[in-house]
């Protein structure tokens, strides 16, 4: 388990947004967040990343797991380059860099004094060594235009400025971000409504390619069938999981709306008869305990 929604409710005012909502993310999982516009998917994935608060329920992530959003806001009139900012996820690397050059400047110094290196500056140079490698920091600039070229960014639009960019392509900025941040469970809202069919065939590759869990908001159907394995559905404030690919949950939605119409006719027909005998026995003292009942 990575991340788990256990009986999360919200409400605006006097309307409910959504209850009883149980989801588990594990590794492996593509989940997609389904229902009409208004039905409360975006706030139900912020209630996932923690960015919005619940009313009932309870959010939990497994030890050490982190949590990525595609953020659907970014500042227009930012200056600096779209390298400098797609780069800005990977800031976490640059303690490490510093201290990894501190480390190296005082080996160096003390083999021209020819001192030793104590056991404990070796075994700390070890240790931000391999923290930076296992975090891909040698290879970081590389993994920035890797991502940017992915997502149809050009060698002289990279270097160019924020602010000189559509709001759809800062959102490929903040895609790009969310991407090299590596997080373990990723929660996409329309990921590729701003893509086009190059960039969305290199994300789509990127995210068959990806190990943690994921839960998609989309109205792209295509991309759906190709990648999900749950659905998670919301609409008038109901919450339900279909297990199995996009398809297999059109086919069985429309098989638990029928059950459920069915169910309502039945409960039609038996308030209908017992409205008709209240009616014809109101009056009759015989019959009293039962209409009452």
């Amino acid at each position: 388990m990575l991340l788990r929604l256990e009986g999360i409710s919200k409400s605006f005012g006097d309307r409910m947004l959504f209850g009883a909502v149980d989801l588990t993310v594990n590794v492996g999982d593509r989940i997609g967040l389904v229902g009409p516009n208004g039905a409360g998917k975006t706030t139900l994935l912020g209630v996932a990343a923690g960015d919005e608060s619940q009313d009932s329920g309870r959010r939990s992530l497994a030890r050490g797991v982190r949590v990525g959003v595609l953020r659907q806001e970014i500042d227009p009139t930012q200056r600096h380059s779209v390298r400098e900012e797609a780069a800005s996820a990977l800031r976490h690397l640059d303690d490490l860099e510093r201290e990894l050059h501190e480390l190296e400047d005082r080996m160096a110094s003390l083999g021209r004094e020819g001192s030793e290196i104590s056991p404990a500056l070796a075994e700390r140079y070890d240790k931000v060594h391999g923290s930076f490698t296992a975090e891909g920091g040698f290879e970081r600039d590389s993994r920035v235009e890797r991502v940017l070229a992915g997502l149809g960014f050009d060698p002289d639009d990279r270097e160019r400025s924020l602010s000189t960019f559509s709001g759809g392509w800062l959102m490929r900025v903040e895609l790009a971000k969310l991407l090299l941040s590596e997080p373990d469970v990723l929660l996409l809202d329309e990921p590729t409504n701003h893509l086009d069919l190059p960039s969305i065939q290199w994300f789509e590759e990127t995210l068959a390619e990806f190990k943690g869990g994921a839960v998609v908001i989309s109205h792209d159907r295509t991309f759906l069938r190709r990648h999900v394995q749950r659905v998670a559905e919301l609409e008038a404030g109901r919450f339900h999981v279909y297990q199995g690919g996009y398809d297999r949950y059109l086919v069985e939605r429309e098989a638990r709306r029928e059950e459920l119409q069915a169910r309502k006719r039945t409960q039609d027909q038996k308030i209908a008869a017992a409205e008709r005998f209240i009616e014809r026995f109101r009056a009759k003292a015989t019959k009293a305990s039962q209409v009452q009942s």
